[in-house]
């Protein structure tokens, strides 16, 4: 019997990183400090559980997905439904803030919006579900907030790892 070579195929634009070490000691707002731009409901006392209970210095594998067109918009079900079928579990805040490191290098491949979906970055403010997410435009750059019930756009990537879900 002959098995394919061929681990993975995507749909959609799929970009592996370079391990990523992340610290976890670190507060949300000192995750998100140093950019002028950013939101100020993203705080710890928002998003207290985004690391999930992890702690220290650890070593992140992130993909960057783009599961939507340029110009196509769809709720954030069918975003996540288009990731998890292809095998990929969104991230959160501290793999998302690791990134604002690289923005220059993003922005310079192309990349305009990154987001974290992951189920422990939802802030729920009084009107609703949040999400956070990086613009990495060089004159705009910070970390805002994405209301839940709207759709996301087609220029944004989403920060996930491969595999099974652990939250």
């Amino acid at each position: 019997m002959n098995r394919s070579i061929i681990a993975a195929r995507y749909t959609f634009p799929v970009i592996e990183l370079a391990p990523i070490v992340m610290d976890l000691d670190r507060t949300v707002d000192e995750m998100v400090a140093g950019l002028w731009n950013t939101n100020p409901d993203i705080t710890s006392e928002h998003f207290p559980d985004c690391r999930r209970g992890s702690r220290g210095l650890q070593e992140a594998r992130l993909w960057l997905a783009k599961p939507l067109e340029d110009r196509q918009h769809r709720p954030e079900e069918e975003v996540r439904r288009r990731l998890e079928e292809a095998g990929f579990v969104p991230e959160d805040l501290p793999q998302l803030a690791c990134l604002k490191e690289h923005a220059d290098e993003l922005w310079a491949a192309g990349m305009h919006f990154v987001a974290a979906l992951g189920s422990s970055s939802v802030w729920r403010g009084s009107d609703g579900g949040y999400s956070p997410y990086l613009i990495l435009n060089p004159d705009d750059r910070g970390f805002h907030l994405h209301w839940i019930g709207s759709e996301w756009g087609g220029p944004v990537w989403f920060v996930v790892r491969r595999g099974e879900r652990s939250d």
